[in-house]
């Protein structure tokens, strides 16, 4: 990875899986890593010490980023503690593990909100700065490694 030492990185769902590999190895590029988490504040936590452990500077923070006035709060309280973001890694997502028949229209909803909206409304926090910096990246994931999230007909 390019070094980045100086530059700001944000990570959605950065307390566990391939969100936290994103933010060590971020960290391991010179970034100050934010790590968003929705629930698993220990794990969060687990990150940051890790980040700390490498020498870096980390940060965890809660916030629901399907929620526009959390997304917003998260930007900006990522700013005010690190600096503003040059790097967002848009990782949060969900699953519900229910039979397609099962699925209601709640279900779907709040699925693509944690998937979709969450990476739009983050995107959408962050870009004025980036482009006032003249710089930024924003970095999108998925996955297919779902357990246990087949949909069943």
């Amino acid at each position: 990875m390019a070094d980045l030492s100086g530059k700001i990185a944000l990570v959605t769902g950065g307390s566990r899986g391939i969100g936290r590999a994103s933010a060590v190895a971020l960290a391991r590029a010179g970034c100050d890593v934010a790590v968003n988490y929705l629930r698993a504040a220990e794990e969060a936590a687990e990150t940051v010490g890790e980040i700390e452990a490498l020498g870096g500077r980390a940060v965890a923070i809660q916030a629901d980023v399907s929620d526009e006035h959390d997304a917003a709060r998260l930007a900006s309280e990522t700013a005010q503690r690190l600096g503003p973001v040059d790097v967002l890694v848009n990782n949060a997502g969900m699953i519900l593990a229910k039979p397609l028949a099962e699925l209601t229209l709640n279900d779907w909803r709040t699925t693509i909100d944690a998937n979709l909206t969450s990476a739009f409304l983050m995107s959408q926090a962050v870009l004025p700065g980036m482009r006032e910096r003249r710089f930024g990246r924003l970095i999108f994931l998925s996955s297919v490694a779902t357990p246990k999230s087949e949909w069943i007909f």
